[in-house]
């Protein structure tokens, strides 16, 4: 059971991954290697409280706040990808576009988790990123067009009730 821990921390972190740990680390100039501290995958060790204490140790202040706010946004974007890739689906009209973004989603992470093994960072991803964005940009537009039909279903109960029942205020 350990082992699909592995799997699901290390597929969290391919797909959230914002890079710029690699980044931070070329430009520091720094020989302590702080990038693997930063991956999901020490989350699941024994050690992962020290490990992330050094690894934000070596950055600056900026870096971090650089770090977690894209780290955020990939998590959004995952999270509205996935919800997009359910919607689809959902929908027979376009069941067959997102089975095949889907699969080669599935694919190319195959490819990667062969390839790269668990040290596979947001480099691997950027073939990918295009067709995350396109699931969590339908994601957000069907739920923002859900919202507003609501309220527009919500508005016009309101005027009929004040229409027929005009002594009653809602």
């Amino acid at each position: 059971c350990r082992s699909y821990g592995y799997a699901s921390a290390f597929l969290f972190a391919y797909f959230t991954n914002d890079g710029l740990g690699q980044l931070f680390e070329k430009s520091s100039g720094d020989s302590l290697r702080h990038n693997a501290h930063l991956s999901g995958i020490v989350l699941l060790g024994t050690e992962w409280k020290t490990q992330l204490r050094d690894a934000f140790a070596l950055l600056t202040m900026w870096q971090k706040i650089a770090i977690v706010l894209l780290r955020l946004f990939w998590c959004a974007v995952f999270i509205s990808a996935l919800g997009g890739f359910v919607v689809l689906l959902r929908n027979p009209k376009h069941r067959k576009y997102a089975m095949v973004l889907g699969l080669s989603i599935g694919y190319f992470s195959g490819v990667t988790v062969i390839a790269g093994g668990l040290g596979a960072g947001a480099r691997f991803r950027y073939m990918i990123d295009y067709q995350m964005l396109i699931f969590a940009l339908f994601f957000l537009y069907t739920t923002v067009l859900h919202i507003a039909r609501a309220r527009t279903q919500i508005q016009n109960q309101n005027i009929l009730h004040r229409k027929f029942y005009p002594a009653f205020k809602i």
